[in-house]
C-alpha cells in the first residue's frame, strides 16, 4: 500500500504525539480518499486527531489486558489489529455525515454507511482482519452488545474506547454520554432509537453496556474501583508516548 506522509497543516501538540502518529503513517491514504485531509482544508483535521487519540487508548489498554489474560491462560486479544482499526475507524466520517445530514434517523441508513466503510477500506487495499473490527464501533455495534449477541471483549474493548473519547481527550464515561445527550445533533436519533433498545434512549443503552465493558475492563487491569480507570487511562497514555519506541501496525 502506497505510504504518505501527513499534510504540512496537521499540527501535533507534542512532539512526543508526532513521533507516534509518525507510525501509522502506513495506514494514512484513507484520510486522504475520505476528504478527511483534502487540499489546504483543515476543518476535518480533528476527526484524525480523535482516531489517532483512540489508537493510543486502545494500545495501552490491549496490552494489559493482554498481560491479564495470559495470567490466566486465555487466548489475548488482536493487539495490532485492533490499534489499527481505532484508527481508521472514522476515515469515512466526511462521507458519512454527507450521506446523513438531513436524513431522518433511520437504523437502516447508519448500518448502510457501515457497511460502506468496510468495503471501501477494502477497495483501498486495507486488511479484512482490520476491516471487520470496525463492528466494534457506531450505533449498530450498541445494538448487537445491548442484545448479547455473541460480541467478544475485542469489540467491546473498541467500543467502550470510542465512548469515553470526546474529540482528541479520554473522559469519564459519564461526561461523554451526558454531552451527546445534549447535542441537538443527536436528539432525534437518541430517542428514535428507544424502540431499539426496549425503551432506554440510545444514550441511556450505552450507559448500561459500557458500564458493564468499564467494570470488566478493570478487572482485568487490577483496580477494583472502576471510577479510577479514566485516570489510570490517562497516566498509561503519557507512559507509552514516553517511552515508545515503534509500534507495528498494518
Amino acid at each position: 500500500m502506497l505510504t504518505l506522509n501527513y499534510p504540512t497543516f496537521v499540527q501535533f501538540q507534542r512532539p512526543e504525539l508526532k513521533k507516534y502518529a509518525e507510525a501509522f503513517l502506513p495506514l494514512v491514504r484513507a484520510f486522504f480518499e475520505g476528504r478527511i485531509f483534502a487540499g489546504d482544508d483543515t476543518s476535518w483535521q480533528q476527526v484524525f486527531h480523535h482516531c489517532l487519540s483512540e489508537a493510543l487508548t486502545v494500545d495501552v489498554l490491549v496490552r494489559h489486558v493482554n498481560v491479564a489474560l495470559t495470567s490466566r491462560n486465555k487466548p489475548q486479544l488482536p493487539w495490532s489489529e485492533m490499534v489499527s482499526a481505532a484508527f481508521l475507524h472514522d476515515s469515512y466520517k466526511r462521507h458519512e455525515i454527507e450521506k446523513l445530514n438531513n436524513q431522518p434517523a433511520n437504523m437502516k441508513l447508519f448500518y448502510q454507511t457501515d457497511k460502506e466503510q468496510h468495503e471501501w477500506l477494502l477497495e483501498l487495499g486495507y486488511d479484512s482482519s482490520i476491516v471487520s473490527l470496525l463492528d466494534g464501533f457506531g450505533n449498530n455495534a450498541a445494538l448487537r452488545i445491548y442484545r448479547d449477541e455473541g460480541v467478544d471483549l475485542t469489540l467491546r474493548l473498541l467500543h467502550y474506547v470510542d465512548d469515553i473519547t470526546k474529540e482528541d481527550k479520554v473522559v469519564t464515561l459519564e461526561e461523554r454520554i451526558a454531552a451527546l445527550e445534549i447535542n441537538p445533533r443527536y436528539s432525534a436519533q437518541n430517542e428514535w432509537s428507544r424502540r431499539l433498545f426496549g425503551g432506554l434512549s440510545l444514550y441511556q443503552a450505552e450507559r448500561v453496556i459500557n458500564s458493564k465493558t468499564e467494570a470488566d475492563l478493570s478487572e482485568l487491569i487490577g483496580l477494583y474501583d472502576q471510577s479510577l480507570i479514566t485516570a489510570w487511562i490517562q497516566e498509561k497514555r503519557e507512559i507509552r508516548l514516553r517511552d515508545f519506541a515503534c509500534l507495528p501496525v498494518y
